[in-house]
């Protein structure tokens, strides 16, 4: 089996938001808006690349990344860590990038002695590394969660003055009076276990929304001045591959 690397961002074209993780944090608040989305497993944190416009905003045409920073989950990219039904940790490959033997730009994901390559198990490594970060960043939810610090992100941008405005569903900030109501042995327990640090930059994060409406607009006015306009088809809600766009091994 063989398989070829990302070598731009054109698949994340149409990838709206992206997870982050607590680890990550000094690097996502300068540049993206920080949200919550609760999911299965409860609250995670995730950077906003677009606000109604259909698609990334930080992804050129070309396939380059517009920011300095790039969130950490797309440093796996094209693989995936999760846990089989035995309980043991493996591999996920998008589909896209499996290729043939004879593809010149193939990398093998098994050696002769059918263990991952050293290529592949940077990428394992790298994943590991992610999944211990992941953990820590639900905990840290979870204790924000606890001390009622979610509300609800009522969130609608007006794209243009003779349009109604696009709201974004599902999102969650945190509430700055909660958290500025909380006692002082509150804080120190919430600074102790690392997340208050987190809890004071998602509302400042949120001054980064005239960045993506300026983005927006931009990106508006170009394609207006194309002849065709190709867009994305079916914009994802966030950075998530389904098992159908997937290979286990």
């Amino acid at each position: 089996m063989f398989f070829v690397p990302r070598t731009d961002f054109k698949p994340f074209l149409a990838t709206t938001s992206f997870p982050v993780l607590i680890t990550e944090l000094a690097s996502i608040i300068g540049q993206y808006v920080l949200a919550f989305r609760k999911g299965e497993a409860g609250f995670e944190p995730i950077v906003l690349t677009d606000i109604g416009f259909g698609r990334n905003l930080y992804v050129r045409r070309d396939g380059k990344w517009m920011s300095r920073y790039q969130p950490l989950c797309l440093q796996g990219y094209p693989f995936r860590l999760e846990l089989s039904e035995q309980g043991k940790q493996c591999l996920h490959l998008a589909k896209e990038h499996l290729v043939s033997a004879s593809t010149p730009e193939g990398h093998p994901i098994f050696d002769q002695d059918g263990e991952y390559t050293e290529t592949v198990q940077k990428y394992f490594s790298i994943l590991e590394k992610m999944e211990v970060a992941h953990q820590r960043t639900l905990r840290g939810c979870h204790i924000l969660e606890q001390e009622g610090l979610f509300a609800e992100w009522d969130l609608k941008i007006r794209m243009q003055q003779d349009t109604d405005p696009v709201g974004i569903p599902g999102l969650y900030k945190i509430d700055p009076e909660r958290l500025l109501s909380l006692s002082g042995q509150k804080l120190a327990y919430l600074k102790d276990n690392g997340i208050l640090t987190f809890a004071l930059s998602q509302p400042m994060s949120m001054k980064h929304v005239s960045i993506l409406m300026e983005r927006a607009s931009y990106l508006m006015r170009q394609e207006a001045g194309e002849r065709k306009v190709t867009r994305p088809s079916g914009p994802k809600p966030s950075f998530d591959l389904s098992d159908d766009e997937m290979i286990s091994f």
